[in-house]
């Protein structure tokens, strides 16, 4: 019996997140719901099964040793 739902690339949109929940992991299973980008190797941003809140449409928080920025388009660090 299944207990973890992935999804890998991008989150999915919450419309979909809440149809996977619901119809195919019964609503009983955690959704690892990740970003990442090919060129990176891994993922970057994804929650914890158990560990995290579920937030359909969200990838939630940086993977352990990942540090996320923004950068504008001259590649200087923005807040926020």
């Amino acid at each position: 019996s299944l207990k973890v739902l992935g999804t890998v690339g991008e989150p999915i949109n919450p419309d979909v997140w809440e149809w996977y929940f619901r119809i195919v992991g019964e609503g009983r299973c955690s959704i690892v719901d990740t970003w990442f980008q090919t060129e990176t190797g891994g993922i970057l941003i994804t929650p914890l099964p158990g560990a995290t809140d579920l937030k359909p449409g969200s990838a939630t928080r940086p993977f352990f040793g990942v540090v996320p920025a923004l950068l504008d388009a001259d590649g200087n660090q923005l807040d926020g």
